[in-house]
């Protein structure tokens, strides 16, 4: 694999001492279709991107004339946002394709791959009908897609992942982008932003979370959360449902935010990784009326919970003179608090 010439890979510089908004695409004279491209990222590969004190990024906007800006964020993704004419944008993704790859740690044989976020409304248009555009970019660029059915945190945008030589990734790009030419976006328009990170979440969405081992991991290659088909789900993905802690009060206090404080916990999560986890006891009290959303058909929706996070999960009955019900869940703690996601987006989507 070749190397492009790049600074050193330490915390980014911050965007905006080093663009400001006039920093635009100049026409050009090709007529080329004009784009915006959105490049999800982990934050230390953005870093490497921008170079030291922002040499490398200022060379790529320089030698390309294009707008392109990552802006800082808290989390472990950054965004990289590039508006030029196509095939510019191409051009310096196969500039940028190799450092991602040598940030990630992957060796001269294996493919490249990169992350792009489209609007919800747009993912359906890729995909085609039953799939068959999808299918089409596939064969036509050599690359391998995925698009993740949930969209990010607080968004309406949702992750397209891309695999294969540069070439064929960068071939891949164009045409997707001819695709969604001219579709105009359905629904709102929020993107997303990496501040809203939830690493609860990132397994479905398609995220970056940093395994703290020298090498990020994705969203899991979990079939039932990508799509390359039809697309049956409604709404944000992510965290942008309500959270546990706005659905009903606990007697003698809040739950707190999801994944950390929900309500009492017996027993305790033992060491980092690779240690022993131990069981876990969580509970957490909803309204009366979400208990159908919770349990769905005949308890279908609270089984599938159970058989997706591991967990053991009770619902009570609820006493006569309340309007609280309370729920039970057993695992270890990374279980419960998949669990306690599964459940939130079974409200949010279920719920009268």
């Amino acid at each position: 694999m070749s190397e492009r010439r790049e600074a050193g890979s330490k915390r980014a510089f911050d965007d905006h001492e080093m663009s400001d908004d006039d920093d635009r695409p100049s026409k050009r004279s090709r007529g080329g279709l004009s784009i915006e491209m959105r490049l999800l990222l982990p934050s230390k590969v953005a870093g490497a991107i921008i170079g030291k004190g922002g040499e490398n990024i200022k060379r790529l906007r320089t030698d390309y004339k294009a707008s392109i800006s990552v802006p800082d964020s808290r989390g472990p993704e950054r965004i990289l946002t590039i508006r030029a004419d196509v095939d510019v944008v191409c051009d310096i993704m196969l500039d940028i394709i190799p450092i991602v790859s040598k940030q990630l740690n992957r060796s001269d044989e294996e493919d490249h791959e990169i992350r792009i976020l489209i609007h919800q409304s747009h993912a359906g248009r890729v995909i085609g009908r039953g799939g068959t555009r999808i299918k089409e970019l596939r064969e036509e660029t050599g690359s391998q897609i995925k698009i993740y059915v949930d969209c990010a945190p607080m968004s309406s945008e949702r992750v397209v992942q891309i695999t294969g030589g540069a070439q064929q990734i960068t071939s891949c790009i164009a045409a997707m982008f001819e695709t969604m030419d001219g579709v105009p976006k359905k629904g709102d328009n929020i993107l997303y932003n990496p501040n809203n990170f939830d690493e609860y979440a990132v397994q479905n969405y398609g995220g970056y979370c940093d395994d703290r081992g020298g090498r990020y991991r994705g969203g899991g290659p979990r079939e039932s959360r990508m799509s390359g088909g039809r697309d049956d789900r409604r709404g944000f993905g992510g965290n942008s449902g309500r959270r546990f802690s706005e659905m009903g009060p606990r007697d003698g206090g809040g739950m707190g935010r999801m994944g950390s404080g929900f309500g009492d916990e017996l027993g305790g999560f033992m060491g980092g990784r690779g240690a022993m986890e131990k069981m876990t006891m969580s509970q957490v009290s909803i309204p009366k009326n979400l208990a159908g959303a919770i349990l769905g058909r005949g308890g279908s929706r609270i089984k599938q919970v159970q058989h997706e996070s591991g967990t053991k999960i009770k619902l009570d009955d609820g006493s006569p003179d309340s309007n609280v019900r309370i729920i039970s869940i057993t695992g270890t703690q990374e279980q419960i608090q998949f669990a306690q996601y599964l459940l939130q987006m079974a409200v949010k989507r279920h719920a009268d």
